[in-house]
């Protein structure tokens, strides 16, 4: 009991800790932003290249009224078809045909709008702006995975960063000191690091899937906490013990080394998706990864424990 209470206060100081440290809240609240704000302002420049263009009608047309309503701006004259050419509009409405310069999603729209005037049975459909789901969730699956990628990343940064940092300043030697057992340090930093991780990560997916729409958003979230708790333990595994006389930087090639080993196994052999990291690219149930990256925190906090001896 003492070792596990133990667990609970170390690992609610180090998230305090951490969540103290502006340069690491900043890094993990960065790369969400940047991706929501790219996607805002882009859906932001498309809806204002597809704003409501002019449109040329000979006066009393029937259509007029629904062109007008639906957020284009009519220009009445008696020769529609010379004010394109004139290019002094985009489209025109002659008779039953429409002139236009070019093609863009507004003129289904349109035309919407002059066959329902016209009585027509048949129109297509005025909501053609928007994607569909189907047509937006490949590109919203791609981003969210990008995400988890990088968020896999500072799992190994982090991972190793925090034995090293607390090696170099005399607190890991102060908590091993302590009356408890060895791998309560380093299970500590592997809750501490994954939970701060997979926080941020979910955060961040779900402000894509209410942006651009992921048809699973939790099996995407599952698979990225498992990836980036299986990073964060690799880091551990790779700084070793409070001794480790190897610099920084050297360990932090290991953790990445291991990091990209799992995720070239993945992308080379799906039947491997049971690992994590290997499974950012699978569709499948997240549990097992989650399970694995769970015995890889306890597999590397035994290491830790054995090699600080």
């Amino acid at each position: 009991m003492n070792n596990l209470r133990a667990l609970f206060w170390l690992t609610v100081t180090l998230v305090q800790r951490l969540s103290r440290e502006g340069m690491i809240v900043r890094s993990l609240v960065f790369p969400t932003t940047l991706v929501i704000g790219t996607l805002l302002a882009t859906l932001a420049v498309m809806a204002a290249i597809q704003s409501p263009s002019t449109v040329a009608m000979v006066p009393g047309d029937p259509a007029s009224a629904l062109v007008d309503e639906a957020g284009f701006t009519v220009v009445e004259t008696e020769t529609p078809r010379e004010a394109v050419e004139r290019r002094m509009v985009w489209a025109a409405v002659v008779g039953d045909d429409i002139v236009t310069r070019n093609e863009t999603p507004e003129l289904r729209r349109l035309e919407s709008m002059v066959r329902e005037a016209r009585g027509s049975a048949w129109r297509p459909a005025s909501a053609v702006l928007r994607p569909s789901n189907v047509e937006s969730r490949p590109w919203a699956l791609r981003i969210a995975r990008l995400l988890a990628v990088l968020f896999t990343l500072y799992g190994g940064v982090f991972g190793a960063g925090m034995l090293a940092r607390d090696r170099e300043d005399g607190t890991l030697e102060s908590e091993l000191s302590m009356p408890i057992a060895r791998w309560v340090p380093a299970t500590a930093r592997f809750v501490a690091g994954s939970a701060g991780l997979g926080l941020f990560f979910a955060g961040g997916v779900l402000l894509v899937d209410a942006v651009l729409d992921l048809a699973e958003p939790l099996t995407v979230i599952g698979h990225g906490v498992a990836a980036s708790a299986g990073a964060t333990a690799v880091g551990l595994a790779s700084a070793g013990n409070a001794t480790l006389k190897s610099g920084f930087s050297t360990t932090l090639a290991f953790s990445m080394t291991g990091i990209t080993a799992l995720g070239s196994v993945g992308l080379s052999n799906p039947n491997l998706h049971f690992l994590p990291i290997a499974s950012l690219s699978s569709e499948g149930s997240p549990v097992v990864p989650l399970m694995v990256a769970l015995g890889f925190g306890l597999a590397s906090s035994a290491w830790f424990a054995w090699r600080a001896k």
